[in-house]
């Protein structure tokens, strides 16, 4: 059970698909208990591709859009930081992998908290895809 200090915030700032915010936030509280996060607050925001596109590009220098981005908040004690999700994006790759658009939303969710908490699989051994891997199993399992 998360504990009760833990703050997670999810939005759902789209129109296009239908998504079950108090699941998505319990797999967030979840992951962050595992990752020893209970005290940070987080910020999960359920996006348009377009504006999706432009977070990529303003901040990634990247044209197009992505699944989902993370941005950490440096020198805030509390404030883990966001993480912003293209509902778009979410569904073309719960179609391509033949699962649900909310079991892709839980997945892209536990992505984004691996980033906030430092770890980067474009930079590390595996370490976050194991970890990710873990992370599926215990915290969609149980929601």
């Amino acid at each position: 059970m998360p504990k009760k200090f833990l703050h997670i915030r999810v939005f759902n700032r789209q129109r296009k698909h239908r998504l079950d915010l108090p699941h998505l936030r319990a797999v967030a509280a979840r992951a962050m208990n595992s990752l020893g996060l209970e005290r940070q607050e987080v910020s999960i925001v359920f996006i348009s591709d377009p504006k999706m596109r432009q977070l990529n590009q303003r901040y990634r220098g990247k044209p197009g859009s992505t699944d989902v981005l993370s941005f950490g908040e440096t020198g805030m004690m509390d404030y883990l930081g966001d993480v912003f999700i293209s509902a778009e994006a979410a569904h073309v790759n719960a179609m391509r992998e033949g699962h649900t658009l909310q079991r892709e939303s839980s997945i892209l969710v536990l992505h984004g908290l691996l980033h906030l908490a430092g770890y980067d699989h474009e930079a590390d051994q595996g370490q976050m895809r194991t970890l990710e891997r873990k992370l599926r199993r215990s915290c969609m399992s149980q929601v």
